[in-house]
């Protein structure tokens, strides 16, 4: 097959190789185009005008991130090219908008192309990345986290975004968790897991007490990677965020998410009273945060 190609502007071009489409920046590859939204059977979609983005039209067909190739009706491999790049000079015409575009290939192009040099995509990157948190879509705000993305932010810009999506409507779905988990991210730093667990329409910690022991019912399999993907998170915040961890943990235990029971026993071989915890109304994960708590408060006096 003739190779063919699509400048879209100075820095970026598309290229049609050995039948796949292949997005270059600044005369580099950069990614792969897999699928085309052509692909999705329109006749049995939801229009897109009636959403907001190409992530929520997507969800009509399962997983918004994670698509089978037998989900898409299979174009010729030029028909797909000329797609992808209608797609492409859109999006880069109305100035990156990332409504336009899968968020998994228009977050990582536009952080491309502002490390290139791209005026225009340094100037809407960090817009973008709020637009989507702000616009309440899940999916994509988990995505936009899981892919550190936040890591655009000042500490201060990340206070003031985190305490401006506070504000949203608080909803607590067991799909969340299952979302979260289908992305696997193997690191989060200390500001992307304090977004999962204060964004009002994630509440990681809730999620995880509410849902977690049907989820490992569920998906045994994952029981002893998903525990130690839990583990090495508390880890980290024990060790880098202690006060917000305690204050947090506090902060259910009060709200009687955390059943937290106490009775005061007296030991006649000391000579005095101490109190010990009934772990009986408590869940799995409730009992691992408690015993940070109480790490907590040990190690770092806190």
């Amino acid at each position: 097959m003739e190779k063919k190609q699509f400048k879209i502007n100075k820095y970026i071009t598309l290229k049609l190789e050995k039948s796949r489409t292949n997005i270059y920046i600044n005369n580099e590859k950069f990614i792969q185009c897999k699928f085309l939204l052509l692909d999705i059977p329109i006749k049995d979609a939801v229009g897109l005008d009636e959403l907001e983005s190409v992530d929520e039209f997507s969800e009509q067909f399962g997983n918004p991130f994670y698509f089978r190739a037998s989900q898409f009706q299979k174009f010729p491999p030029e028909v797909e090219f000329w797609g992808h790049c209608s797609n492409l000079q859109m999006w880069v015409e109305h100035n990156y908008n990332t409504n336009l575009l899968h968020s998994n290939i228009a977050f990582p192009l536009l952080k491309k192309l502002t490390e290139v040099g791209d005026p225009k995509a340094r100037k809407v990157f960090k817009d973008e990345i709020v637009k989507r948190i702000e616009s309440g879509y899940v999916p994509t705000i988990i995505y936009l986290i899981v892919s550190n993305f936040l890591g655009a932010f000042t500490q201060e810009e990340f206070e003031v975004l985190i305490e401006t999506v506070k504000k949203s409507e608080y909803i607590l779905e067991e799909k969340t968790l299952d979302l979260i988990w289908s992305f696997k991210s193997k690191y989060l730093g200390v500001n992307d897991l304090i977004f999962l667990i204060e964004h009002p329409k994630i509440n990681l910690f809730e999620l995880l007490i509410e849902f977690g022991k049907k989820f490992f019912d569920r998906d045994g399999d994952y029981i002893g990677e998903f525990r130690q993907w839990i583990t090495d998170l508390l880890g980290r915040l024990v060790k880098r965020r202690p006060k917000y961890l305690a204050s947090k943990i506090n902060e259910l235990i009060v709200e009687d998410i955390i059943k937290v029971r106490e009775h005061e026993i007296f030991n006649e071989k000391l000579g005095i009273h101490e109190t010990k915890v009934d772990y009986s109304l408590m869940d799995e994960f409730s009992i691992l945060l408690y015993n940070r708590l109480r790490y907590s408060l040990m190690k770092y006096n806190v």
